[in-house]
């Protein structure tokens, strides 16, 4: 699977929204069949992956004809203005893929 690199941008402190996370396979192409997946978002400071926000659980999920992962953001989660890095990565029998990454940038606001 690709790790194919877009960034994303939020707002400081906004929750109750979808992000929507297509995923790519090693020719780029968007993910079709994601059947028995379980998707990962994990995002972390640059050059600190032990301090990783791995957002799991209740709030992703993944559509499986259509390969999109998305993540319900919840109050909290982007508290911190700053720029970090993400990866989504999908998981099926114990198998780990990487399936896009890029920078996380949470934007400041009032």
């Amino acid at each position: 699977m690709s790790t194919k690199t877009e960034d994303i941008t939020v707002k400081q402190g906004d929750f109750g929204y979808r992000l929507r996370l297509p995923l790519f396979d090693a020719d780029e192409a968007a993910r079709t069949d994601l059947t028995g997946y379980t998707p990962e978002l994990k995002v972390w400071p640059p050059g600190d992956t032990d301090g990783a926000l791995t957002l799991t659980g209740d709030n992703g999920w993944i559509d499986e004809d259509t390969g999109i992962a998305y993540y319900d953001v919840a109050d909290g989660d982007f508290d911190t203005k700053a720029q970090y890095l993400y990866e989504v990565e999908v998981t099926k029998d114990g198998a780990e893929e990487s399936a896009k990454s890029g920078r996380f940038i949470v934007e400041e606001s009032p």
